[in-house]
């Protein structure tokens, strides 16, 4: 199923298409026991909290959601600081944003390297509140 939804997040009004997450292709890891995708919300990186899934990232150029293989637990993210940290992601990031207009949302996981977003990008995510280790 394809939907095409308007996502009214300040201050922007963004389109977005969103299609059922691949279950049939063996690329595609199935979510973890207990979550169920009825939770996911489209948020901000910059709103996105410790242990919330992260399942896609919006694709601004195609207006679409694409999802990640594996869905990953966010760490606790940080505010982005050029050259705090020396992996080659934190790095590429210090060329791109200014201190504050990214976020850390893991370092070191499920990659080797930090994984760094622009703060105002659109990620779809569960929030741990509705994972099954909440409970």
């Amino acid at each position: 199923m394809t939907l095409a939804v308007h996502v009214d997040i300040e201050p922007t009004r963004r389109l977005l298409i969103l299609e059922d997450r691949p279950t049939g292709d063996a690329s595609y890891a199935p979510l973890p026991t207990g979550v169920d995708i009825v939770h996911a919300r489209i948020v901000k990186t910059s709103e996105i909290g410790a242990g919330d899934l992260i399942l896609a990232v919006a694709d601004a150029m195609w207006k679409r959601i694409d999802y990640f293989p594996d869905a990953y637990p966010a760490e606790a993210p940080d505010p982005f600081v050029p050259h705090a940290c020396d992996c080659y992601e934190c790095e590429y990031a210090s060329t791109v944003y200014k201190a504050g207009d990214a976020v850390v949302i893991t370092r070191g996981f499920p990659w080797d390297e930090c994984d760094v977003w622009g703060r105002d990008v659109l990620a779809l995510i569960v929030r741990a509140e509705y994972l099954p280790d909440a409970a």
